[in-house]
C-alpha cells in the first residue's frame, strides 16, 4: 500500500478503519453535532478490543465509542485545569523543600497507621 507521500507501507496486519463521524440524532446519548470524517489504522487486536467495548457498552457504532473516549478526555483535562487554577487561588504559597516532604510523607505515615489500628 502506498503512503500519501508515495513511499510503500506495510500495514504489518493492520486493517484499516474508517470512522465515520456523521451527525448524531437528538435521541443519541452524545447529542446532536455536526460531525466529520477521520480514518485511522489498527492491529486487528486493537479493532477486536474497540468492537468488544462498542457492543459491551451499548454504542451504536466505532465512531460513538470512539467520541465518548474523545469527550471523556476533554473532560478530564477540564477537570485537571480547574483543579491546578483552585490550587493557585488556594492561599498563600509556601515554600516546599525536601524537608517540608520528608515532614508530610511522616505526617501521612502516622496517619494511615492511627487508621489502621
Amino acid at each position: 500500500m502506498r503512503s500519501r507521500f508515495g513511499r510503500m507501507t506495510s500495514l504489518n496486519k493492520e486493517r484499516r478503519v474508517n470512522l465515520k463521524l456523521k451527525k448524531l440524532s437528538t435521541n443519541n446519548r452524545i447529542g446532536k453535532r455536526v460531525m466529520t470524517t477521520v480514518n485511522i489504522s489498527l492491529p486487528e487486536t486493537i479493532q477486536a478490543f474497540v468492537e468488544q467495548q462498542v457492543a459491551k457498552g451499548g454504542y451504536s457504532n466505532v465512531s460513538e465509542y470512539i467520541l465518548h473516549l474523545i469527550l471523556q478526555e476533554q473532560a478530564k483535562a477540564a477537570r485537571v485545569e480547574a483543579l491546578l487554577l483552585e490550587g493557585l487561588d488556594s492561599g498563600e504559597p509556601i515554600e516546599v523543600t525536601d524537608e517540608w516532604w520528608e515532614q508530610k510523607r511522616t505526617q501521612l505515615v502516622q496517619g494511615l497507621q492511627q487508621t489502621q489500628e
